[in-house]
């Protein structure tokens, strides 16, 4: 089992969930276990979606639910930063795509408005 698994089956048993199926359709409401019960495999790693959603809906730090650490109060002033650091790191393969496709979208509205610009010129003239 995955160490975020671990820790995931850590938060359901502290809420009164004794397994990774009553979990995840009692306490996450999903209707099958099917995402969590992949996280056996160790090769395995949960979608920032569901870290986000058991996160907030429990009530639990980021940093503890990813690496396993929990941030004293000392060091809460740099938690944001390594709440973002680590989801930056998660998200890289969507953010690199969502860029590489809004770049190209970019350079579609440029010449869509560059067209349009030269149609009002000559409608003008």
């Amino acid at each position: 089992m995955s160490d975020i698994l671990d820790r995931i089956m850590e938060i359901a048993r502290n809420n009164g969930y004794s397994t990774v199926n009553k979990f995840a359709l009692e306490g996450l409401g999903w209707k099958s276990s099917q995402k969590l019960q992949r996280l056996k495999d160790p090769n395995a790693s949960p979608s920032v979606d569901m870290l986000l959603e058991i996160a907030n809906k429990f009530e639990v730090d980021l940093n503890y639910l990813i690496l396993g650490k929990k941030i004293a109060e000392k060091d809460s002033d740099t938690l944001e930063m390594r709440i973002a650091q680590n989801c930056v790191s998660l998200l890289r393969p969507e953010l690199d795509e969502f860029f590489k496709i809004n770049a190209n979208n970019a350079l579609i509205l440029d010449e869509i408005k560059y067209m349009l610009k030269d149609k009002v010129n000559s409608e003008k003239s």
